[in-house]
């Protein structure tokens, strides 16, 4: 049975329906409009390295979700234990067993070369800093870490010149 209340709101003495109100209860609440806002910007940076620095504004990697060509989704953990972007290379709908590490056709790994080096970040501190040894891309070149605890970007100190 439908019911249809009115309700006197206080302030003016205007009157509003149950059916009005239940409406206005139904509207995604002001925390899921910004997030999608924050998703829709994450969205439009083109250039990886940023991407990796806001990885957390990206969406979940769902299944049973359609996705377009270019979309990023987060899934997993990277070789650093970071969470992992994924770019959408081929439109589809997502199915239960096509995680992005299992169908490398319908995803490409982000943060990562064709041949898996990472890609150079700017650590945030020394909880994330490059380890002696490591390896990275940086700016069209590969580096190698000369240096423990290293947060210095490769070509300015700690880093030398990895030549094939």
């Amino acid at each position: 049975m439908k019911q249809n209340v009115t309700i006197r709101t206080l302030a003016q003495g205007e009157t509003i329906s149950f059916e009005h109100l239940r409406g206005f209860l139904k509207r995604p609440s002001l925390e899921k409009q910004r997030r999608a806002a924050l998703e829709m910007f994450a969205q439009t940076v083109e250039d990886e390295t940023q991407a990796m620095q806001i990885v957390d504004l990206y969406p979940a990697w769902e299944p049973q979700k359609s996705y377009s060509v270019g979309y990023i989704v987060k899934h997993g953990v990277n070789a650093d234990g970071e969470t992992q972007l994924w770019r959408v290379a081929q439109a589809h709908t997502s199915q239960a067993n096509w995680e992005p590490e299992k169908v490398p056709a319908l995803f490409t790994k982000i943060g990562f070369t064709p041949d898996s080096i990472p890609i150079w970040t700017q650590p945030a501190g020394g909880h994330d800093a490059y380890k002696l040894g490591d390896v990275v891309e940086h700016k069209g070149k590969r580096w190698e870490s000369t240096a423990n605890g290293n947060v210095w970007e490769p070509g300015v100190y700690g880093w030398k010149e990895v030549t094939t």
